[in-house]
């Protein structure tokens, strides 16, 4: 919740990071629910046999390819900092960095208030703020910035 920023001035630095430890927590969360929900079904309903060793299985197995596929989409690159100055926005990760500057941002897309699309006539695809880490408070912080410089959010859909 690393925010300078100084309402008065344009030249202010707003950096939003954040909580890689609530995204994990989230996730393995999920992952964990999902794997005791499907070991419940194939101990039930789906085995021919019930057996609980294989229950268990199940349920290990899917907390872990649960957790490697996340790992694999987004956390190996870790979460994305979100950088605004005077300049223009940018979006970084350990391993990447995309800035777009604010005359070059031709619209913003809010898809189901978790995830931002910014969108650059010079870019092939917009580049794409996942509310991933951010707590409520942040990520309203990160939407009034934006709509502070005069941008408005148009309401998108996902397609996964």
């Amino acid at each position: 919740m690393n925010s300078i920023s100084d309402s008065t001035t344009e030249t202010s630095l707003q950096r939003f990071e954040p909580n890689p430890k609530m995204v994990w927590g989230l996730v393995a969360g999920i992952a964990g629910l999902s794997g005791v929900v499907l070991a419940a079904l194939d101990y039930f309903k789906l085995a021919l046999e019930p057996s609980f060793i294989r229950a268990a299985c199940v349920s290990v197995g899917v907390f872990v390819i649960a957790l490697f596929i996340f790992w694999f989409r987004s956390g190996r690159h870790g979460c994305q900092t979100l950088l605004l100055d005077e300049t223009g926005l940018t979006l970084e990760t350990r391993d990447k960095r995309a800035v777009l500057p604010w005359n070059e941002l031709s619209e913003i897309i809010l898809v189901g208030d978790s995830v931002l699309r910014f969108v650059s006539p010079n870019a092939l695809e917009p580049l794409r703020l996942d509310n991933l880490g951010f707590t409520g408070e942040q990520w309203n912080r990160i939407k009034d910035a934006l709509q502070s410089r005069g941008h408005k959010f148009k309401p998108g859909y996902s397609a996964l």
